[in-house]
């Protein structure tokens, strides 16, 4: 399918069948600026949108406005081109004036000592990745700090990959920042989905719903305000929560919950499996694990 709809090269931007199929990748109601702007980095980059290379993500984002004399905060969706690591590191090795000649990773704790290797158990403070770039004397250095990138949960931990792999997590963080302060030319202005995963932190701001939200009346001041729209469906997102709820058939049922308020009970996971369908045999098998589990008699 995605060589059927392949960005061709005597376009100039996304025609219908292409729009259709973003639309389906879930690019609901992304502006023309917006998708020109997309179709101009996708183009230019090498990277196929319809094979998931590059995104184009929106973000509702709220922002202070003055009407009729009264301050009124509101919902607005910024839009965000992003690809992964491996797009950057495809653009990197291809010809340039300045070739890339290899790159070193170091972390470091709260001490401000870097090392080649991180032991510890606790997550790292900062990643730096130094970049080797051909006809420059120094390396190219990108530092990116844990608290700025880390990605959590509903709950404020880190999701499971941040839990499982912080240091390989904040180093890819590290080396996007490098890549694009050697290649601006290449990267001005986008991102990889580990810089911006933070952006969907419950504490910043969320992915943009198919439909948009609800408005509401402020009993107090009469003013009329937009009600953030619902977060669109993200099966790793969900895969996530899920996996923080094993082991407690409390945190499974509010979780079943909060995926019946969010409409989230029928989206399906990347194993096919419905979220309430997951839900409810995780926590019948934990209840029957508890219930086989022997009480200890009395003295």
């Amino acid at each position: 399918m995605s060589s059927d709809i392949a960005i061709r090269p005597d376009q100039s931007g996304f025609d219908d069948a292409q729009i259709a199929a973003l639309r389906a990748l879930g690019v609901e109601n992304a502006p023309v600026g917006d998708l020109d702007l997309f179709f101009h980095q996708a183009a230019r980059l090498g990277l196929d949108p319809f094979a998931k290379q590059i995104y184009l993500i929106g973000r509702n984002t709220k922002v202070s406005d003055w009407s009729s004399g009264k301050k009124v905060e509101k919902w607005v969706v910024k839009y965000t081109i992003q690809t992964g690591i491996d797009g950057f590191r495809v653009i990197r090795s291809r010809p340039h004036d300045h070739a890339y000649l290899g790159q070193k990773e170091e972390w470091c704790g709260p001490d401000g000592v870097w090392r080649d290797v991180w032991l510890a158990d606790e997550p790292p403070a900062a990643a730096k990745v130094s970049l080797f770039i051909d006809g420059y004397l120094q390396p190219i250095v990108g530092i990116a700090r844990y608290v700025e990138y880390v990605q959590t949960t509903s709950g404020g931990e880190p999701n499971s990959m941040w839990k499982k792999m912080p240091a390989g997590q904040l180093a890819k963080c590290a080396e996007a920042l490098a890549t694009r302060k050697a290649y601006p030319n290449d990267l001005s202005g986008v991102y990889t989905d580990d810089e911006m995963g933070q952006a969907d932190n419950v504490s910043g701001t969320t992915l943009i719903a198919s439909k948009p939200g609800a408005q509401r009346v402020d009993q107090r001041t009469g003013e009329v305000q937009d009600q953030p729209a619902p977060p669109r469906f993200d099966p790793s997102t969900w895969e996530d929560r899920i996996a923080d709820a094993l082991g407690d058939l409390d945190d499974l049922r509010r979780l079943h919950k909060r995926a019946r308020d969010e409409h989230a009970i029928d989206q399906k996971l990347s194993n096919g499996e419905t979220v309430g369908k997951v839900l409810e045999a995780l926590a019948a098998r934990l209840k029957a694990e508890q219930d086989q589990q022997p009480t200890e008699e009395p003295v």
